[in-house]
């Protein structure tokens, strides 16, 4: 009887075996992909089946009509199964996804009789017309087997499927298994929170990023330094990974904010490490206070305290803010400044104050200067230029060599023209800092400039903003809030190097006003003032 039953399961085995498809997968070219802010972008495909990843090389110049003709083999399949292709752009951080498209091993077999080419459509799509071209030939087991250890031998191991490449020492094949485990680690988490970041909009932003550069790991070379550093991080999320339920991820969001600030940090670390062969902070801040109060003394900056400006409710402003961060994080963006207008009482104020802590905590933001009618040194265009010199020389000690320097060269430069102080502080410290560009975008956030002085006082500061700006190094991202008025729209209007989106009221933030009117009223019912509100 047992034997019949083991005879029946190995029969069953056998079936299922004979059932799966062993094929060669080609990718061989896409036409009319997506442009990335106006740009063509660098593609490159990624391959999935079966559990088995794989990738096409990157193009090497940009173009919406990318051609690859690389094979990919895959092995014993169920027919069933679904080949997922994704199109995405290499960029300097990150890759960017682009569009995808995905078909089950079956109907691309069937699409491919008589050598046929299967052209795919991919979507997303602006204008509909993106597609791939691939083509599928179904091989034999072993053939199969023999296209896999061809590929394998000619190409990096993958994150799914590492290998010892042939004449690899063994050591170095475990550091490389431990440190794809180990990024493997920190990826799943980050895919829980994730999931769960729309309830948490404290971390929905960051979560984000921290996403996108741990996958750029994958990418990147690894030293035992860098395969001891991973480990770390990886050791630091599998105990995150205990955590279950968005109960848990509430209690410790604060907790889990600084652990993905510090990922990010650790990331572009690593990758600073691969291109210089040695870690410099590039955020570390000034810590000679003999020189932070040389500097106060001689920029006489004003203060920007911003423990009282009101931020972003959780949950609202969603989509302007992913916008904004996706143009800052940008490494190819053509444009130095983001102007964006809008009406009064739009809460201009409340969504730059959150973005401003968001890139703080980043360690991406190099100044944040917010105008006020109301208050008279944060109204003055001439202390504009001192401040943002100031406040640069406190997010990196370099930026404050350079200005030190140069103030103890020429001491009369604080009383020059707005011009000369803008290129003498700000874009000659910045350009002469050789690794700025490896340390990320750097963020300089200007809130209300329509109350800085009037149309007549601030003329000379918005044409040395618009005239100088786009001579600073390409990582420098300057995020300018206002109400549209005549003056700054003249200035700022047909600049290539500037880039305009108005904020509008639309059927979505209008959402936001009410979450913000529930929230202001909740909060007066629970301080008890008028005993008569009931709280929900």
């Amino acid at each position: 009887m047992a034997t019949s039953k083991k005879n029946e399961a190995g029969g069953e085995q056998k079936a299922e075996l004979d059932n799966k498809r062993s094929l060669d997968i080609t990718i061989i070219n896409a036409s009319n992909l997506p442009l990335r802010w106006g740009r063509p972008p660098k593609p490159f495909v990624k391959i999935e089946a079966g559990g088995i990843k794989s990738k096409t090389k990157t193009v090497t110049e940009a173009t919406t009509q990318p051609v690859w003709n690389e094979s990919f083999p895959f092995v014993q399949l169920p027919p069933s199964s679904v080949v997922s292709l994704r199109v995405f752009h290499d960029g300097t951080f990150w890759n960017t996804f682009l569009c995808r498209a995905a078909i089950e091993i079956d109907e691309l077999l069937k699409s491919s009789a008589d050598n046929s080419d299967v052209i795919l459509k991919l979507l997303p799509s602006a204008n509909g017309g993106a597609t791939l071209t691939v083509h599928a030939r179904e091989a034999r087991r072993s053939d199969a087997l023999d296209l896999l250890a061809e590929g394998l031998a000619q190409s990096l191991p993958s994150p799914s499927h590492p290998i010892v490449p042939a004449g690899a020492r063994v050591d170095e094949f475990i550091e490389n298994v431990s440190s794809h485990e180990s990024i493997r680690a920190i990826v799943t988490v980050l895919e829980t929170f994730v999931q769960a970041m729309d309830q948490f909009a404290k971390i929905h932003l960051i979560v984000n990023v921290a996403w996108k550069v741990v996958h750029a790991l994958y990418q990147l070379d690894r030293d035992d330094k860098v395969v001891r550093l991973i480990t770390q991080i990886g050791d630091l999320y599998v105990t995150v990974r205990a955590l279950e339920g968005t109960e848990k991820i509430k209690e410790l969001e604060s907790v889990i904010e600084a652990i993905l600030q510090q990922t990010i940090e650790c990331v572009l670390f690593i990758r600073e490490y691969q291109i210089s062969g040695h870690i410099t902070l590039v955020t570390a801040r000034v810590s000679n206070r003999v020189e932070k109060m040389f500097l106060m003394g001689q920029l006489t900056p004003v203060d920007m305290e911003t423990f009282d400006l009101p931020r972003c409710q959780p949950g609202t402003r969603s989509s302007e803010i992913q916008a904004i961060t996706e143009w800052v994080m940008d490494p190819d963006a053509t444009q130095r400044i983001l102007w964006l207008p809008g009406p009064a009482g739009f809460g201009k104020s409340t969504l730059s104050t959150t973005l401003a802590d968001t890139f703080a905590g980043l360690r991406r933001l190099g100044a944040f200067l917010f105008f006020n009618h109301d208050v008279e040194e944060r109204s003055t265009p001439s202390k504009v230029v001192k401040t943002l010199a100031y406040q640069l020389a406190l997010f990196d000690h370099r930026i404050a060599e350079k200005v030190s320097k140069l103030l103890d060269e020429s001491p009369y430069m604080t009383r020059s023209h707005v011009r000369n102080q803008f290129v003498q502080l700000v874009v000659k410290p910045l350009c002469s800092i050789e690794a700025l560009d490896d340390g990320g975008p750097l963020v300089l956030v200007l809130d209300a400039l329509d109350e800085c002085g009037n149309a007549e006082s601030r003329r000379s500061l918005l044409s040395t903003l618009v005239e100088e700006s786009q001579y600073l190094p390409s990582c420098v991202r300057i995020l300018i809030m206002s109400w549209p008025s005549n003056d700054i729209a003249s200035a700022f209007g047909n600049q290539p190097h500037i880039r305009c989106c108005t904020l509008e009221i639309t059927t979505e933030n209008s959402k936001d006003v009410k979450a913000f009117l529930h929230h202001s009223v909740t909060k007066i019912a629970k301080s008890k003032v008028h005993l008569a509100l009931d709280p929900d």
